[in-house]
Protein backbone atom coordinates (compact mmCIF):
# COMPACT_ATOMS: atom_id res chain seq x y z
CA UNK A 1 0.00 0.00 0.00
CA UNK A 2 2.99 2.38 0.49
CA UNK A 3 3.61 1.89 -3.20
CA UNK A 4 -0.18 2.78 -3.88
CA UNK A 5 0.25 6.05 -2.31
CA UNK A 6 3.47 7.20 -3.57
CA UNK A 7 1.73 6.16 -7.28
CA UNK A 8 -1.45 8.27 -6.01
CA UNK A 9 1.26 11.40 -4.76
CA UNK A 10 2.87 11.21 -7.95
CA UNK A 11 -0.35 11.80 -10.28
CA UNK A 12 -1.22 14.58 -7.87
CA UNK A 13 1.92 16.38 -7.68
CA UNK A 14 1.73 16.11 -12.12
CA UNK A 15 -1.29 17.76 -11.55
CA UNK A 16 -0.03 20.68 -9.58
CA UNK A 17 2.51 21.12 -11.75
CA UNK A 18 0.27 20.84 -15.16
CA UNK A 19 -1.70 23.68 -13.96
CA UNK A 20 1.76 25.95 -13.98
CA UNK A 21 3.66 24.33 -17.28
CA UNK A 22 0.96 23.28 -19.22
CA UNK A 23 0.54 20.06 -20.73
CA UNK A 24 3.51 19.49 -23.50
CA UNK A 25 6.05 19.41 -20.66
CA UNK A 26 4.32 17.01 -18.83
CA UNK A 27 2.00 14.66 -21.10
CA UNK A 28 4.49 12.28 -21.35
CA UNK A 29 5.54 11.87 -17.97
CA UNK A 30 1.70 11.12 -17.29
CA UNK A 31 1.66 8.52 -20.34
CA UNK A 32 4.65 7.20 -17.99
CA UNK A 33 2.62 6.44 -15.33
CA UNK A 34 -0.09 5.22 -17.21
CA UNK A 35 1.86 2.76 -18.41
CA UNK A 36 3.76 1.86 -14.81
CA UNK A 37 0.47 1.59 -13.16
CA UNK A 38 -1.41 -0.50 -15.79
CA UNK A 39 1.31 -2.85 -15.18
CA UNK A 40 0.82 -2.67 -11.19
CA UNK A 41 -2.58 -3.63 -11.57
CA UNK A 42 -2.48 -6.54 -14.06
CA UNK A 43 0.41 -8.21 -11.63
CA UNK A 44 -1.82 -7.21 -8.28
CA UNK A 45 -3.12 -10.57 -6.71
CA UNK A 46 -4.40 -8.72 -3.73
CA UNK A 47 -8.08 -7.24 -4.29
CA UNK A 48 -7.43 -4.28 -1.67
CA UNK A 49 -4.48 -3.63 -3.37
CA UNK A 50 -5.87 -4.17 -7.15
CA UNK A 51 -8.49 -1.81 -6.70
CA UNK A 52 -6.42 1.12 -4.94
CA UNK A 53 -3.86 1.11 -7.58
CA UNK A 54 -6.58 1.03 -10.52
CA UNK A 55 -8.21 4.08 -8.43
CA UNK A 56 -4.81 5.97 -9.07
CA UNK A 57 -4.78 4.81 -12.98
CA UNK A 58 -7.95 5.79 -13.21
CA UNK A 59 -7.18 9.33 -12.16
CA UNK A 60 -4.10 9.42 -13.94
CA UNK A 61 -6.06 8.27 -16.80
CA UNK A 62 -8.42 11.54 -16.83
CA UNK A 63 -5.35 13.87 -16.28
CA UNK A 64 -3.77 12.55 -19.19
CA UNK A 65 -6.86 12.84 -21.10
CA UNK A 66 -7.15 16.68 -20.12
CA UNK A 67 -3.67 17.28 -21.22
CA UNK A 68 -4.27 15.12 -24.36
CA UNK A 69 -7.26 17.52 -25.16
CA UNK A 70 -5.24 20.86 -24.20
CA UNK A 71 -2.79 19.91 -27.42
CA UNK A 72 -5.77 19.43 -29.51
CA UNK A 73 -4.93 15.23 -29.39
CA UNK A 74 -8.74 14.61 -29.15
CA UNK A 75 -8.75 10.78 -30.11
CA UNK A 76 -5.89 10.12 -28.10
CA UNK A 77 -7.70 12.15 -25.05
CA UNK A 78 -11.24 10.10 -25.70
CA UNK A 79 -9.28 6.53 -25.33
CA UNK A 80 -7.60 7.98 -22.39
CA UNK A 81 -11.14 8.44 -20.97
CA UNK A 82 -12.09 5.13 -21.76
CA UNK A 83 -8.81 4.16 -19.30
CA UNK A 84 -9.77 5.98 -16.68
CA UNK A 85 -13.69 4.68 -16.69
CA UNK A 86 -12.03 1.21 -17.20
CA UNK A 87 -9.89 1.52 -13.71
CA UNK A 88 -12.85 3.22 -12.27
CA UNK A 89 -15.24 0.01 -12.14
CA UNK A 90 -12.36 -1.87 -11.31
CA UNK A 91 -11.66 0.39 -8.51
CA UNK A 92 -15.49 -0.09 -7.72
CA UNK A 93 -15.48 3.95 -7.88
CA UNK A 94 -18.39 5.60 -9.12
CA UNK A 95 -17.08 8.81 -7.98
CA UNK A 96 -14.10 8.21 -10.31
CA UNK A 97 -16.64 6.96 -13.04
CA UNK A 98 -18.38 9.88 -12.54
CA UNK A 99 -15.38 12.10 -12.96
CA UNK A 100 -14.72 10.60 -15.92
CA UNK A 101 -17.47 10.79 -17.78
CA UNK A 102 -17.94 14.25 -16.97
CA UNK A 103 -14.54 14.70 -18.43
CA UNK A 104 -14.91 13.19 -21.41
CA UNK A 105 -17.99 15.08 -22.18
CA UNK A 106 -15.29 18.03 -23.16
CA UNK A 107 -14.04 15.82 -25.82
CA UNK A 108 -17.49 15.06 -26.74
CA UNK A 109 -17.71 19.14 -27.18
CA UNK A 110 -14.61 19.87 -28.92
CA UNK A 111 -16.09 17.30 -31.45
CA UNK A 112 -19.35 19.17 -31.67
CA UNK A 113 -21.23 16.25 -30.33
CA UNK A 114 -23.34 18.80 -28.04
CA UNK A 115 -25.87 16.84 -27.53
CA UNK A 116 -24.06 13.67 -26.97
CA UNK A 117 -21.89 15.58 -24.34
CA UNK A 118 -24.96 16.35 -22.18
CA UNK A 119 -26.49 12.73 -22.24
CA UNK A 120 -23.12 11.92 -21.20
CA UNK A 121 -23.17 14.26 -17.93
CA UNK A 122 -25.95 13.74 -17.11
CA UNK A 123 -25.54 9.79 -16.72
CA UNK A 124 -22.15 10.55 -14.60
CA UNK A 125 -24.70 12.42 -12.68
CA UNK A 126 -27.48 9.53 -12.25
CA UNK A 127 -23.90 7.79 -10.16
CA UNK A 128 -23.30 10.06 -7.99
CA UNK A 129 -26.58 10.81 -6.00
CA UNK A 130 -25.54 11.00 -2.41
CA UNK A 131 -22.08 10.95 -3.18
CA UNK A 132 -20.14 14.39 -2.65
CA UNK A 133 -21.21 17.85 -3.34
CA UNK A 134 -18.57 19.43 -4.27
CA UNK A 135 -18.87 16.65 -7.44
CA UNK A 136 -22.44 17.32 -7.73
CA UNK A 137 -21.19 21.01 -7.79
CA UNK A 138 -18.97 20.04 -10.36
CA UNK A 139 -20.95 17.82 -12.67
CA UNK A 140 -23.90 20.62 -12.54
CA UNK A 141 -21.60 23.55 -13.97
CA UNK A 142 -20.43 20.94 -16.87
CA UNK A 143 -23.78 20.59 -17.74
CA UNK A 144 -24.58 24.45 -17.74
CA UNK A 145 -21.33 24.74 -19.75
CA UNK A 146 -22.61 22.29 -22.05
CA UNK A 147 -26.18 24.24 -22.30
CA UNK A 148 -24.40 27.56 -22.91
CA UNK A 149 -22.50 25.78 -25.90
CA UNK A 150 -26.05 24.26 -27.17
CA UNK A 151 -27.75 28.10 -26.72
CA UNK A 152 -30.15 26.08 -24.03
CA UNK A 153 -31.25 27.16 -20.77
CA UNK A 154 -28.29 26.65 -18.39
CA UNK A 155 -29.02 29.98 -15.76
CA UNK A 156 -31.04 27.66 -14.01
CA UNK A 157 -28.34 24.81 -13.92
CA UNK A 158 -25.87 27.35 -13.28
CA UNK A 159 -27.63 28.39 -10.13
CA UNK A 160 -28.11 25.06 -8.86
CA UNK A 161 -24.53 24.22 -9.07
CA UNK A 162 -23.60 27.19 -7.04
CA UNK A 163 -26.14 25.89 -4.39
CA UNK A 164 -24.23 22.97 -4.40
CA UNK A 165 -20.71 24.44 -3.82
CA UNK A 166 -20.01 23.30 0.33
CA UNK A 167 -18.68 25.52 2.29
CA UNK A 168 -15.36 23.72 3.17
CA UNK A 169 -14.23 23.54 -0.84
CA UNK A 170 -11.63 21.23 -0.92
CA UNK A 171 -12.55 17.18 -0.42
CA UNK A 172 -9.60 14.57 -0.16
CA UNK A 173 -11.66 12.39 -2.24
CA UNK A 174 -11.43 14.60 -4.92
CA UNK A 175 -8.12 15.73 -5.48
CA UNK A 176 -8.72 15.85 -9.11
CA UNK A 177 -11.47 18.80 -8.45
CA UNK A 178 -10.17 22.19 -7.73
CA UNK A 179 -13.66 24.48 -7.04
CA UNK A 180 -14.03 27.22 -4.61
CA UNK A 181 -15.92 30.30 -5.51
CA UNK A 182 -13.45 32.09 -7.83
CA UNK A 183 -13.29 29.21 -9.69
CA UNK A 184 -17.22 28.79 -9.81
CA UNK A 185 -17.51 32.73 -10.79
CA UNK A 186 -15.08 32.11 -13.68
CA UNK A 187 -17.01 28.69 -15.02
CA UNK A 188 -20.47 31.30 -14.68
CA UNK A 189 -18.94 33.71 -16.34
CA UNK A 190 -17.39 31.34 -18.99
CA UNK A 191 -21.08 29.77 -19.96
CA UNK A 192 -23.11 33.41 -19.37
CA UNK A 193 -20.05 34.90 -22.19
CA UNK A 194 -21.40 32.00 -24.48
CA UNK A 195 -24.46 33.20 -24.73
CA UNK A 196 -23.93 36.80 -24.60
CA UNK A 197 -25.77 37.74 -21.37
CA UNK A 198 -24.72 41.02 -19.88
CA UNK A 199 -24.02 39.46 -15.84
CA UNK A 200 -20.36 37.83 -17.23
CA UNK A 201 -18.41 40.61 -16.35
CA UNK A 202 -19.22 40.80 -13.43
CA UNK A 203 -18.51 36.99 -12.94
CA UNK A 204 -15.75 36.91 -14.54
CA UNK A 205 -14.23 39.87 -13.31
CA UNK A 206 -15.14 38.71 -9.55
CA UNK A 207 -12.87 35.15 -10.81
CA UNK A 208 -10.02 37.53 -12.12
CA UNK A 209 -9.63 39.13 -8.92
CA UNK A 210 -9.76 36.22 -6.59
CA UNK A 211 -8.45 33.10 -8.74
CA UNK A 212 -4.81 31.82 -7.55
CA UNK A 213 -2.19 32.60 -10.19
CA UNK A 214 -0.97 29.11 -10.28
CA UNK A 215 -3.79 27.93 -12.61
CA UNK A 216 -2.00 29.56 -15.80
CA UNK A 217 -4.60 27.96 -18.43
CA UNK A 218 -7.46 28.71 -16.57
CA UNK A 219 -5.80 32.15 -16.21
CA UNK A 220 -6.21 31.99 -20.19
CA UNK A 221 -9.31 30.86 -20.48
CA UNK A 222 -10.90 33.31 -18.14
CA UNK A 223 -9.44 36.22 -20.20
CA UNK A 224 -10.46 34.70 -23.20
CA UNK A 225 -14.00 34.94 -21.75
CA UNK A 226 -13.55 38.45 -20.73
CA UNK A 227 -12.21 39.55 -24.07
CA UNK A 228 -15.47 37.66 -26.08
CA UNK A 229 -17.55 39.15 -23.07
CA UNK A 230 -16.60 42.75 -23.84
CA UNK A 231 -16.94 41.96 -27.48
CA UNK A 232 -20.39 41.19 -27.17
CA UNK A 233 -20.80 44.88 -25.55
CA UNK A 234 -18.72 46.28 -28.17
CA UNK A 235 -15.89 47.68 -26.21
CA UNK A 236 -13.15 46.64 -28.13
CA UNK A 237 -10.43 48.32 -26.56
CA UNK A 238 -11.12 46.29 -23.51
CA UNK A 239 -11.59 43.19 -24.94
CA UNK A 240 -8.07 43.16 -26.96
CA UNK A 241 -6.63 43.92 -23.41
CA UNK A 242 -7.70 40.31 -22.39
CA UNK A 243 -7.15 38.79 -25.14
CA UNK A 244 -3.40 39.70 -25.39
CA UNK A 245 -2.94 38.65 -21.42
CA UNK A 246 -4.47 35.48 -22.44
CA UNK A 247 -2.11 34.72 -25.68
CA UNK A 248 0.36 35.50 -23.33
CA UNK A 249 -0.60 32.92 -20.88
CA UNK A 250 -1.88 30.13 -23.34
CA UNK A 251 1.49 30.75 -25.13
CA UNK A 252 3.30 30.12 -21.86
CA UNK A 253 1.78 26.84 -21.03
CA UNK A 254 1.38 25.90 -24.83
CA UNK A 255 -2.43 25.01 -24.69
CA UNK A 256 -3.49 24.67 -28.26
CA UNK A 257 -6.93 24.55 -26.97
CA UNK A 258 -6.87 28.12 -25.70
CA UNK A 259 -5.31 29.45 -28.83
CA UNK A 260 -7.65 28.05 -30.81
CA UNK A 261 -10.79 29.90 -28.43
CA UNK A 262 -8.43 33.43 -29.00
CA UNK A 263 -8.21 32.94 -33.04
CA UNK A 264 -12.27 31.81 -32.68
CA UNK A 265 -13.05 35.44 -31.22
CA UNK A 266 -11.44 37.05 -34.58
CA UNK A 267 -10.24 40.23 -32.93
CA UNK A 268 -6.65 41.17 -33.81
CA UNK A 269 -4.71 42.18 -30.17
Amino acid sequence: MSLVQQMHRQVHHIRILDRRLGAPSLLEQTRSVITTLTELVSHSLKPSVRQALAAALSDAGALTAWQALDVGAIQQAWNHYEIAKSAAREANSLVLLAHAMGEQAYALHDLGRLTDALSLVRGAQSLTKGGPALLACWLRAVEGETQAALADECRRTLEHSAALLPAEPEDPRLPFIALDESHHARWRGHCLARIGDADAISHLTTALDQMDSAFVRAGAGLRCDLAQAFVTRGELDEARQHLRGARLLANRVGSVRQRRRIMSIGLAA
